[in-house]
């Protein structure tokens, strides 16, 4: 019974070793955080994995409880957060730079994710991060 149970996950698109993360899964946020920056469809990343369109978005919300764009504008909100470490880019730069068409819809994306506005959470990382950061690598020229 429990081999059965297992071969029906894999059928399905589950992942026999338990993780919830079956190959369809995989694929598909495999291909999406090298993809993030570009005009994804579910299409392109159904296509990709080899799947229908439905298929693919039923499995991936089965499986980690999000819908595949859920996942894309997660991933992008992610690396946002990475951008706005420089101050040098624009909000409309790391806008672009991680796919989104308009400053609005990231800016109202980001809050959502993030409880901030992308100039909050800038500048809350300037007082916060950047502090830390300056006093760890000032205390190792210290020991040096």
């Amino acid at each position: 019974a429990v081999a059965r149970r297992i071969g029906r996950q894999s059928d399905r698109g589950g992942s026999a070793d338990g993780t919830g993360r079956g190959p369809i899964v995989s694929a598909a946020k495999e291909y999406v955080i090298k993809h993030f920056s570009k005009d994804l469809t579910l299409g392109e990343i159904a296509w990709h994995v080899g799947k229908g369109e439905e298929h693919l978005a039923r499995v991936f919300k089965r499986e980690t409880g999000q819908s595949v764009f859920e996942y894309v504008r997660e991933i992008r909100v992610y690396q946002a957060k990475t951008l706005l470490l420089n101050p040098a880019w624009s909000l409309t730069e790391i806008a672009g730079r991680c796919g989104f068409h308009s400053l609005s819809f990231f800016s109202r994306t980001f809050r959502q994710h993030s409880a901030m506005s992308p100039s909050q959470y800038r500048r809350h990382t300037e007082t916060v991060v950047r502090p830390h950061v300056s006093s760890a690598s000032s205390l190792e020229s210290r020991k040096r």
